[in-house]
């Protein structure tokens, strides 16, 4: 990144996502050779989730953590993975068909505090300018 300044951030992660997206066709066809037997509905199921991962994940989800990087403190910017971790407790929940336990409720929700609290402890004081980034 430091000999091309003229490529941004931006599409220096959007450039790395679509080597992923390729790949990641490359990887499908062995999973396509080995699931001949599935009816378009479910290929069609596929092809939406895949999509829509993509776009989710891949492209709208690497804008978002591009601009929190620049914005956050590095400090700060560990403590925003905490919520992949947070969904990926739903996508499990999701995909066992249950809901979390009591003590899986209460381990969430302290993730989500200590970030909140780690937010409120970064931010400017009230009243103060914010620096220029």
């Amino acid at each position: 990144m430091a000999r091309l300044p003229e490529v941004s951030p931006h599409d220096w992660s959007l450039l790395t996502g679509v080597v992923t997206g390729g790949l990641a066709l490359i990887l499908a066809v062995p999973a396509v050779w080995t699931a001949q037997d599935w009816s378009g509905g479910q290929w069609l199921h596929l092809a939406g989730v895949c999509l829509g991962v993509a776009l989710l994940a891949s492209i709208i989800g690497n804008a978002l953590w591009n601009q929190a990087s620049r914005r956050l403190p590095l400090s700060m910017l560990g403590q925003m993975i905490v919520f992949e971790t947070v969904f990926a407790f739903v996508y499990g929940y999701v995909w066992e068909g249950r809901g979390p336990a009591l003590v899986e409720i209460l381990a969430i929700l302290m993730m989500i505090v200590s970030v909140i609290w780690c937010v409120r402890a970064h931010a400017p004081p009230r009243g103060a300018e914010e620096p220029p980034h």
